[in-house]
């Protein structure tokens, strides 16, 4: 039986993605709770596979993303290039203070040790793309309204150039090819995932807010919804078109990653074209 003492999750990020502890920076995190995570997963797994006598599929980790990067599996490869860039600019970017605002989502990203993980690679890209526009995280998980501090937080308060401030909540979910079969579909997604997100955080409630949705799939359910958000002319009160993650491959075989809205990234140089990831 696997318990925490059989994992050592910090000990072999310092070895296979030491990108980790440089946005950790002086931080810390509570190791012996990562070590839990992984070992109860693990006993899941182990009981699933002694209950049923066949194998299955694991939705991919965090972690086993650079697990399975080590041994040469291309797409996680191509998951844990774009996981290394966005940490070293956030490295580059982020102050001493953001650092430590962030280190809940770098600890969420280990804790939840199956594809869920996503959710707080979400909220790292969608502050990555603040900060190159020259916003500055103020908090996290703050109070929408503060004279209520156990009522609804949101993801992001930040600050642009002009000294303007905002609350950002970001919104992840999977498009797959259920879900993006057809408008009726995408609707159904829409409705559920943005405007259900928007009625449970209380939009109406403060000017400042506004909701970023990031979607994760590959380039053709990805290029559905955009069809759908052209021909509709879908919108949603406080809401940017949704972001999603795109990997692009040169010519001359170079891997490139856009992360932007929908209505952006598919507008590529001569010259590159789409990888064939799922994400």
């Amino acid at each position: 039986m696997y318990g925490p003492s059989n994992f050592d999750i910090r000990g072999h990020l310092r070895i296979r993605f030491p990108e980790f502890f440089q946005l950790l920076g002086k931080n810390s995190i509570p190791w012996h709770k990562v070590n839990r995570a992984y070992a109860r997963q693990a006993a899941v797994h182990r009981e699933r596979l002694e209950r049923t006598g066949s194998t299955f599929v694991i939705g991919a980790s965090f972690y086993q993303i650079i697990t399975l990067t080590a041994q040469g599996d291309p797409e996680a490869a191509r998951n844990y290039d774009y996981i290394k860039l966005l940490f070293l600019e956030l490295h580059e970017s982020l102050s001493e203070f953001e650092r430590k605002e962030i280190k809940d989502a770098l600890y969420g990203m280990l804790t939840n040790v199956n594809m869920d993980f996503r959710n707080f690679l979400g909220e790292l890209s969608v502050l990555n793309l603040l900060k190159r526009t020259s916003y500055t995280l103020l908090q996290t998980e703050r109070p929408l309204i503060p004279s209520e501090p156990k009522g609804v937080s949101i993801d992001f308060h930040v600050r642009n150039k002009d000294k303007k401030e905002y609350l950002i909540e970001v919104v992840n979910f999977r498009l797959d090819e259920d879900n993006t079969k057809s408008n009726d579909a995408i609707e159904a997604l829409l409705q559920e995932k943005i405007k259900g997100k928007l009625l449970a955080t209380g939009i109406l409630r403060s000017k400042a807010f506004y909701l970023y949705p990031v979607v994760w799939g590959n380039w053709e359910h990805i290029l559905r919804l955009l069809a759908y958000y052209q021909t509709v002319k879908v919108s949603f009160e406080n809401t940017i078109v949704p972001l999603a993650l795109v990997p692009f491959t040169t010519d001359d075989g170079e891997l490139v990653h856009r992360f932007g809205t929908i209505d952006t990234i598919f507008a590529p140089p001569g010259g590159i074209k789409f990888s064939n990831s799922g994400n």
